[in-house]
C-alpha cells in the first residue's frame, strides 16, 4: 500500500479527499461492519487486527463513540514499518528509533 499513498487516515471515514481515499473507504466499509461509525471502522482497518481494533463497543457510550470521529488523523506509512521492526525485534525497548 506504501506505493499507493504516503499515509492512511481514519478520518476518511467521514471525508475522503482523493480517489485513493474513496476506494480505501469503500473497501473498509464493505469488510468492516462492526458498527455504523465510519471513522470507527477505518480505525479498525488502520490500527489493527480485530474488529474493532482498539476498544470494545460495550465500553463506549454513544457520545464517546461519536466523539472519536475527531480524534484520529493521518498515519504515515513509516509508522507501519517501525511497528513491523518492533515486532520482529520482539522487544519494544529495542524498537528502532527515528523511523517515523
Amino acid at each position: 500500500m506504501q506505493e499507493l499513498t504516503p499515509y492512511l487516515n481514519p478520518a476518511w471515514g467521514d471525508g475522503p479527499d482523493s480517489l485513493f481515499s474513496r476506494v480505501a473507504r469503500a473497501a473498509v466499509m464493505a469488510t468492516h461492519r462492526e458498527c455504523d461509525n465510519r471513522v470507527c471502522r477505518m480505525v479498525s482497518f488502520v490500527y489493527g487486527s480485530g474488529r474493532p481494533a482498539l476498544w470494545s463497543h460495550a465500553n463506549l457510550n454513544e457520545d464517546t463513540h461519536d466523539w472519536l470521529r475527531g480524534e484520529f488523523g493521518k498515519v504515515p506509512m513509516s509508522f507501519f514499518a517501525q511497528m513491523a521492526a518492533c515486532v520482529k525485534a520482539g522487544d519494544s525497548s529495542r524498537c528502532p528509533r527515528g523511523q517515523g
